[in-house]
């Protein structure tokens, strides 16, 4: 199983489903690694990783309270109705967690009817910052565009709203620190003293920073964020559904801009900040034989639709019983 966390969160959370063995995690997915869409692009088997709208999953039932921080707890699944049945499952209020949204019950299971055709399905592959894609992610974005062209969308070539400003409060202190902190004090008291010299080299100088953020800082972020949401409400009631790539192409190690996260995790980020669920729906193979996935955006609120336009294209090209040759190489010895 995979969470995608590298560490940055208090936890992962893995939860199994022994009927199927198909539902393969949800746990808190930070910006380092993402999200539940992050944590699915690079593995060695087809998975499908939703990110819900915010905050839809109680405390009682994940790892980290319901806070205005940017990142989306999802399933990574093996189907579009593996993701729907633990959707089902776990999202909702609960009494445990008076952050957790008091929205009215919605069947996620509901994205089997329907269809999308006559959606209007803006297409980016840049997001207008020039970022660079290789030969195999042009190809796979080009044949989700087949795919949709298929279902009967309207394709529009178009680019969502660039977020603003930078993230931090101050240099080297990252904005949402104190979210993840004030986080790990709910889950255990004194969690500083207690677990400071366990953290990950990663991980430790944002819970530091996180004793120290400025709240009067932190409200001009998130005075930023619910302005940049609303700029993506705003540019969706043009469109329907947005189709991009999941990532870039992967920086080498000694690739001085390794660590650029707004270039990483550029197609991601900007809807863990507006809310907008989204997806990243597996797509085809690199020229190395391992899985690449697109990312399907819905409008705020529209889970289910998401969850449509994914399994009408996983309908189209089905992934769950399909395993890369590479990874057959791979364990042949074993």
């Amino acid at each position: 199983a995979l969470s995608g966390s590298l560490g940055c969160g208090p936890a992962s959370a893995f939860i199994s489903n022994a009927a199927s063995r198909t539902v393969r995690a949800i746990g808190p997915l930070c910006e380092r690694a993402g999200d539940a869409r992050q944590a699915c692009t690079a593995g060695m088997r087809w998975k499908l990783g939703f990110s819900a709208k915010m905050p839809l999953y109680a405390a009682g039932n994940r790892t980290e309270p319901a806070e205005s921080v940017p990142m989306h707890n999802g399933p990574i699944a093996r189907t579009v109705r593996d993701a729907a049945l633990l959707m089902n499952a776990l999202a909702g209020p609960h009494p445990s967690d008076p952050d957790s949204a008091r929205h009215a019950p919605v069947d996620y299971l509901a994205f089997a009817s329907g269809d999308v055709r006559g959606a209007r399905v803006a297409v980016s592959a840049d997001f207008g910052r020039r970022i660079v894609l290789d030969a195999d992610q042009t190809r796979i974005l080009a044949q989700a565009r087949s795919m949709l062209t298929e279902l009967g969308c309207t394709l529009i070539d178009a680019d969502p709203p660039l977020m603003a400003g930078s993230d931090e409060l101050e240099p080297g202190v990252w904005a949402y620190s104190g979210d993840h902190y004030a986080a790990a004090e709910a889950l255990i008291p004194n969690f500083w003293e207690q677990h400071a010299d366990d953290l990950t080299d990663y991980a430790r100088p944002i819970y530091d920073a996180g004793r120290r953020a400025l709240a009067w800082k932190y409200r001009g972020i998130v005075r930023r964020d619910r302005a940049y949401g609303e700029a993506v409400r705003q540019w969706f009631e043009d469109y329907d559904f947005l189709l991009s790539p999941s990532n870039p192409e992967a920086p080498l190690l000694d690739d001085p801009n390794a660590a650029d996260n707004k270039r990483l995790f550029g197609f991601q980020a900007p809807f863990n900040h507006a809310y907008n669920p989204a997806a990243a729906v597996p797509a085809g193979l690199s020229s190395a034989g391992l899985p690449l996935s697109v990312q399907i955006v819905g409008r705020l609120g529209d889970d289910v639709g998401t969850l449509r336009l994914a399994g009408l294209m996983e309908a189209l090209n089905p992934w769950a019983q399909r395993r890369p040759q590479a990874l057959d190489a791979i364990l042949q010895p074993l």
